[in-house]
């Protein structure tokens, strides 16, 4: 090992574990309770009087899972903001650590790479540790499907097993929230494109079998999600809940009885699939994917570039300008990733048209794209925690496909990144010491944001404690909080009086906010 590679290790090594005491450090209290975990807080609360009583959460797209699994962790440890926030903390560091084994497997050189991307995410570091359902699962999920698409592409694995795993993490995320919909659908057409090539393998066949009979779930799990009122489902509940739990089970009886019959007739079913694309307007499918990416780059795309480059999440953690020297570091870093795993993604692919030995790489280089095609059409929210899924995915797919294919780019890549990932975590320390500032207003793309509704309650529930306070007013992102943690908690309402509490910007001795009685 020369003495760059040892340098490099040294840094990498420092870096992850400044990244792991940061994913730790404070999570209870930093940042604040934001009002949409404390609603799901509120509902965990529900759940424990009322059993599952819905399939919905706060929005029609969102279901009552994880409210539901929060309200068993409430059983179990008591109902608090660390009680809100650890499933997902845990869940994500299972994720990662899932990851991590799959690229370990590849090569010491990808898992490094991948380590030391995710140590420049303060989307994965802090932000990913408030309590949103898609926030605590998302990053589990795509990792559970992940290490299915390698044990069918890489192992050649096709136990009934694997593919229950599948469909049953499938099911989960959807009725978690329904933007997972949209991994399901990219690896679905990814699958699709590895058969259709004419150089379709028996684990491409069967994992192209896997994902088609996948969206039958998905889409009924949709159905049920939008079409099944409250009332419904109190009605039909144990049916609806039994028909949920053997959907997967279904989904893999189905998948094994399809496997033989279109492992015989895959040539015949090939040549016909190319015979219509031939007849067809859709002779140059990269063409296609061109045009699929420009809603996408429109409505995400300076929305990513600023999450990417931790732009975005300076100002909503920490209320923090970035200045323009930061800025352009994180700009510079982010062209310079999206620049290699675009030329690997095509390198990648053209190795696969002309001898098929890579289908695991083609994936990738595949999905990626295609994720971020189909990603407009259930989103168009310019949110931090909507791009967890593609964050991740652009990561993996780097560290899976640039060392194999621009291994001269990888070490100097690696490099940036570990640069990129030191100034990063530095400024992140020092903004984690710093006192509050007061709330900033900002633009996440084409949207208006703020890092107000990210501000600690923490001291005006403690005074409304302290003064036995229980009638207080104010918007939700200021109620919804405050009423989490009177219930969580609770305090003797000795206090008749009602209090009035609103933001204040110029309010530094009461951590801005106003407090009126």
């Amino acid at each position: 090992m020369g003495t760059r590679a040892v340098l490099q290790t040294t840094v990498l090594l420092a870096l992850a574990l400044s990244a792991a005491v940061m994913m730790v450090h404070g999570f209870a209290s930093f940042p604040g309770l934001h009002a949409d975990e404390a609603w799901a807080g509120l509902r965990a609360l529900e759940h424990q009087e009322r059993g599952f009583f819905t399939l919905h959460g706060m929005r029609y797209y969102a279901g009552s899972l994880y409210p539901y699994a929060l309200s068993l962790v409430f059983k179990a440890r008591g109902a608090s903001v660390e009680s809100l926030r650890l499933p997902g903390l845990c869940l994500n560091v299972a994720g990662l650590g899932i990851l991590l084994l799959l690229l370990l497997r590849q090569s010491v050189r990808s898992a490094g790479l991948f380590v030391a991307l995710c140590c420049t995410s303060l989307l994965l570091l802090l932000e990913a540790r408030i309590a949103w359902e898609v926030m605590a699962w998302n990053l589990f999920g795509m990792a559970c499907l992940v290490a299915v698409a390698h044990a069918f592409l890489v192992r050649g694995s096709s136990s009934a097993l694997t593919a229950f795993l599948f469909f049953a993490v499938s099911l989960v995320g959807v009725l978690n929230h329904f933007v997972f919909v949209s991994w399901s659908l990219a690896f679905a057409l990814a699958s699709a494109v590895l058969w259709w090539r004419g150089r379709a393998s028996v684990a491409t066949s069967r994992f192209f079998v896997l994902n088609a009979v996948g969206l039958a779930p998905v889409f009924i799990a949709c159905v049920l999600q939008w079409r099944l009122g409250e009332d419904s489902f109190q009605h039909h509940s144990t049916f609806v809940l039994s028909s949920l739990v053997a959907l997967p089970l279904l989904a893999t009886g189905l998948w094994r009885a399809l496997v033989p019959v279109l492992e015989r007739h895959a040539p015949s079913l090939q040549a016909w699939c190319s015979a219509r694309l031939e007849g067809s307007r859709v002779r140059k499918p990269h063409v296609w994917l061109r045009v699929a990416l420009v809603p996408f780059l429109i409505m995400h795309g300076i929305g990513l570039l600023g999450v990417l480059g931790n732009d975005v999440l300076y100002r909503r953690l920490f209320g923090y300008v970035p200045p323009l020297a930061l800025r352009l570091t994180g700009l510079l870093f982010v062209s310079v990733l999206l620049a290699a795993v675009g030329v690997a993604c095509l390198r990648t692919f053209r190795a696969f048209r002309q001898d098929a030995t890579d289908p695991h790489g083609a994936f990738w280089a595949l999905v990626l794209p295609l994720y971020a095609a189909c990603f407009p059409l259930f989103t168009s929210r310019e949110s931090p925690r909507h791009y967890l899924l593609l964050t991740l995915a652009l990561f993996y797919a780097g560290a899976v496909l640039i060392p194999s294919h621009l291994p001269r780019i990888r070490t100097r890549l690696l490099t940036v990144t570990l640069v990129f990932a030191a100034v990063t975590q530095a400024v992140a320390w020092w903004n984690l010491g710093s006192p509050p500032r007061p709330p900033l207003d900002f633009r996440i793309g084409w949207r208006k944001e703020t890092s107000k509704h990210l501000q600690d309650i923490a001291p005006v529930y403690a005074l409304l404690k302290q003064e036995g306070i229980c009638r207080y007013e104010g918007e939700f992102f200021i109620q919804q909080p405050l009423e989490f943690l009177r219930q969580a908690e609770g305090w003797s309402c000795a206090n008749p009086a009602a209090a009035t509490i609103e933001y204040c910007p110029t309010c530094e001795a009461t951590y801005f906010f106003s407090v009126r009685r």
